[in-house]
């Protein structure tokens, strides 16, 4: 129950939202779980997280709430016309990709718009590449809590909000020193 309540919640919050600011609530009102601000801060739980220094971020850079909501208005299978800068920290890496890595030179891996929130939004880069489309050479230029900034067009796979694999996405910034 708790589960479904969030998820009408957080359903609502993306309906109404500001693209300046997204906040949060659970219990009190005047608290939030978190907030995520244009000057691409979030602050969890009364502590702020700030973007790593040294990612460059385009100035047409989106959340990834944007993102997702953006690809729920998308009918199933259907890709967006225009090519998206999506930014947030990585979450969890698939478990083919270093295989994926070695054989085709692209991971799969999700990114949320918080570093270590439970239940924040969350985009799947779909078999992206490394800086300018090249292929990925080493496993380590990807790791868990990495800062990224993703590009390509936005797909909504059976409501899995990802990139879209028909123009070659790939990763744009990186906070791993590897990258």
């Amino acid at each position: 129950m708790k589960k479904v309540t969030l998820f009408i919640l957080m359903a609502s919050i993306y309906s109404t939202l500001d693209a300046q600011t997204m906040k949060v609530y659970k219990g009190s009102v005047t608290t939030p779980i978190y907030e995520i601000n244009a000057a691409d801060s979030v602050i969890v739980s009364g502590d702020i997280s700030y973007v790593p220094e040294g990612v460059d971020i385009p100035q047409d850079a989106i959340h990834v709430y944007e993102a997702v909501k953006i690809c729920s208005q998308l009918k199933n299978g259907e890709s967006t016309q225009s090519v998206y800068h999506v930014k947030g920290w990585i979450t969890t890496i698939n478990n083919s990709t270093p295989s994926d890595i070695d054989q085709y030179g692209n991971a799969t891996f999700s990114i949320t718009d918080l570093p270590h929130a439970r239940f924040a939004a969350t985009f799947q880069a779909y078999r992206v590449y490394g800086k300018n489309g090249q292929k990925l050479t080493n496993i380590n230029q990807i790791e868990l809590g990495d800062y990224v900034v993703i590009e390509g067009k936005l797909t909504n796979y059976y409501g899995t909000a990802e990139t879209s694999t028909k123009d070659t996405p790939h990763i744009y910034s990186s906070s791993n020193p590897n990258f």
